[in-house]
């Protein structure tokens, strides 16, 4: 009964966040920039200019990355690129309460060996500098904590402080 009054509230606290609510613009000839491979395409979503699954390399399965190849017209960056290979079932799996929460369910992430991508988030196009945040997954956070912190700090909001001060 606990678990699903918490799954609950975390149901009715992502309703309730601006994420839900958030000002996308999309479209043609919106949020283009020219990048290294060629041009990309992403979004801006609550004045935030926003890219997913930008690549930056290519590899094989046990071999250095190489160098991206190049692009002709404009490579969408809408969705986040592939995640490295690894079980996705919850048989055998040491923490499976992240398999059964609502925000997973019916997912399926793309994996690749070939998963050299980028996501950026940033406030303008004006070439200015300004701070960078990595984030280098290594296994140390445990699902749910991972996504619970991915949620309540996401560079989205972030670059969006950064934007208003």
């Amino acid at each position: 009964m606990k678990q699903k009054i918490f799954v609950f509230a975390l149901i009715i606290a992502f309703l309730l966040s601006s994420s839900a609510f958030a000002e996308i613009i999309s479209g043609p000839g919106v949020a283009v920039v020219e990048v290294e491979g060629g041009k990309i395409q992403g979004y801006i979503r609550d004045g935030i200019f926003t890219y997913h699954g930008i690549p930056y390399a290519e590899s094989e399965i046990f071999m250095p990355p190489t160098k991206l190849k190049s692009w002709e017209g404009i490579k969408l960056a809408l969705n986040y690129g592939p995640m490295s290979p690894q079980d996705t079932t919850p048989e055998g799996d040491m923490f499976p309460f992240h398999y059964y929460w609502p925000l997973w369910e019916g997912r399926n992430y793309a994996q690749s060996n070939n998963c050299q991508n980028l996501n950026i988030w940033t406030p303008a196009l004006d070439n200015a500098k300004r701070p960078v945040l990595v984030w280098l997954h290594g296994g140390g956070f445990f699902y749910l904590l991972e996504i619970l912190l991915l949620k309540m700090f996401t560079t989205e909001k972030i670059s969006h402080a950064k934007a208003m001060s």
